[in-house]
């Protein structure tokens, strides 16, 4: 479906605007390298930066980090939210099984 199609299914149904957000299980899919996991996130999150400024008044977007990698999820938070400029970032409860609050302070991107 592309943007034309999108929003007009929006109209449709009455949604004025759209959050864009990745589902589980986000860019963390099976036991695939960081480097394939970071990759994920930001082919995602430009996607997402690409349509929302394309119609800022009816799509907005969360930010997907790839974590477990920490620096992996640091650096794209960063780029994600100040370069992107998307609205905000969508984080799991549990990365492949680990819940963060379980998990040591490092992986919980303290001093974010």
């Amino acid at each position: 479906m592309d943007r034309v199609d999108r929003l007009a299914f929006m109209d449709d149904v009455g949604v004025d605007v759209a959050m864009l957000s990745i589902s589980t299980p986000g860019a963390h899919v099976g036991d695939v390298g960081d480097e394939t996991r970071a990759d994920a996130g930001a082919l995602r999150n430009e996607f997402a930066a690409q349509l929302v400024h394309s119609r800022p008044d009816r799509f907005g977007g969360f930010a997907a980090v790839p974590l477990p990698d920490v620096d992996g999820a640091l650096e794209e938070l960063g780029y994600a939210l100040d370069v992107l400029r998307l609205d905000g970032v969508l984080q799991f409860s549990n990365v492949q099984g680990m819940y963060l609050r379980r998990s040591s302070p490092r992986a919980r991107i303290h001093g974010v």
